[in-house]
C-alpha cells in the first residue's frame, strides 16, 4: 500500500511538472491569440472605414460640387485681395492726377498725354489682377485636389498596414500553436487560413483605395470644369472693368484737347477782334487827318 501511494504520488508530481512545464506554451497562445484578434477587429474597422470613405466620395452631388467650386473661387479672391485694392487705388490716384491737370487747363498737351498713359497703365493692372485671381482659384482647385487624393492614400494604406499586421499575428499564433503541442497539420492549417484571410483583407484594401482615387478625380474633373468657366468669368469681369476705366481716361483727355482747341479758337478770336480794332482805329485817324 505505501508503495502504491509513493507510485501515485511520483506519477502526480510529473503530471504537474508536465503542466507547468506547458504552462508559458499555453500563456503564449492565448496572448497570441488575444493580439490576433485585436489586430483583425483593427483591420476589419478600417476597411469599414474605407468603405465609408469611398461610398461617401461616389455620394458627393452638384451641391457639394458647388460648394468646392465657391470654397476655391473664395480662397482666390482672399489671396489677391490686397492686390486689387493696391490696383485700383493706383489708378485712382492716376485718374485724379489726370482730372485735375485738365480741369485746371493750364497743363501742356504732352504732360496730358503722359498723365492720360500712366492712368491707362493702371487700368491694365486692374485687369492684371483679375487675371492673376482666376489663376489663384485654379491653383486652390489643385490643391483641394490633391489633399483630397493624399487623404485617400492615407487611409487606404491604414486599411492595408492593419490588413498586413495581421499577417504577422498570424505567424506568431503559428508560432504559439507549435510550442503549445499543436500538430504540425492543425497549426499549418490554421496559419494557411489566416494567411489567406490576411491577403485577402489587404487586397481588398487595396481595391477600395484605388475605387477611392477614381472617385476622387471623377469628382473633381466636374469641379474643374465648373472652375474654368468662372475663371473665365473672372477675367471677362477684369477686362470690362478696365475697358471703363480707360473709358474714364478717354473722356478725361477728350475733355483736355477740347478745352485746348476751345483756348486756341478764343485766343485766335481774340486776336482778329484786336486786329479789328486796330484797323479800325488806324482808318478813323486816317479820315480824320485827310
Amino acid at each position: 500500500m505505501a508503495r502504491m501511494m509513493l507510485a501515485m504520488a511520483a506519477l502526480f508530481a510529473t503530471l504537474m511538472a508536465d503542466v507547468v512545464a506547458h504552462q508559458p506554451s499555453v500563456n503564449e497562445l492565448q496572448q497570441a491569440r488575444m493580439q490576433d484578434v485585436n489586430v483583425l477587429e483593427s483591420a476589419s474597422n478600417a476597411l469599414s472605414k474605407m468603405r465609408a470613405y469611398v461610398q461617401e466620395i461616389g455620394d458627393e452631388n452638384e451641391t457639394d460640387v458647388q460648394s468646392l467650386v465657391e470654397s476655391a473661387e473664395s480662397t482666390g479672391a482672399e489671396n489677391t485681395k490686397g492686390e486689387m485694392k493696391a490696383a485700383e487705388r493706383t489708378f485712382e490716384k492716376r485718374l485724379d492726377a489726370l482730372t485735375q491737370a485738365v480741369a485746371e487747363n493750364a497743363t501742356s498737351a504732352k504732360s496730358i498725354a503722359r498723365l492720360a498713359a500712366a492712368a491707362d497703365k493702371a487700368a491694365d493692372g486692374v485687369k492684371e489682377v483679375g487675371h492673376r485671381t482666376a489663376k489663384a482659384m485654379h491653383k486652390a482647385y489643385s490643391e483641394m485636389l490633391s489633399d483630397k487624393k493624399k487623404q485617400a492614400r492615407l487611409v487606404g494604406d491604414e486599411a492595408k498596414s492593419t490588413a498586413r499586421a495581421s499577417l504577422k499575428t498570424a505567424r506568431k499564433v503559428e508560432r504559439a500553436e507549435r510550442h503549445a503541442g499543436l500538430s504540425e497539420k492543425e497549426f499549418e492549417g490554421n496559419f494557411m487560413r489566416n494567411e489567406k484571410r490576411s491577403e485577402g483583407m489587404e487586397d481588398h484594401a487595396e481595391k477600395l483605395r484605388d475605387e477611392a482615387e477614381k472617385n476622387v478625380e471623377k469628382l473633381f474633373s466636374r469641379v474643374e470644369d465648373l472652375i474654368d468657366l468662372r475663371g473665365d468669368e473672372i477675367e471677362k469681369t477684369a477686362k470690362k472693368h478696365a475697358k471703363a476705366l480707360r473709358g474714364n481716361v478717354l473722356k478725361l483727355s477728350a475733355e483736355a484737347i477740347q478745352a485746348r482747341e476751345a483756348a486756341a479758337a478764343a485766343k485766335e478770336a481774340a486776336a482778329k477782334e484786336a486786329a479789328a480794332k486796330k484797323a479800325a482805329a488806324k482808318k478813323a485817324a486816317a479820315k480824320k487827318a485827310a
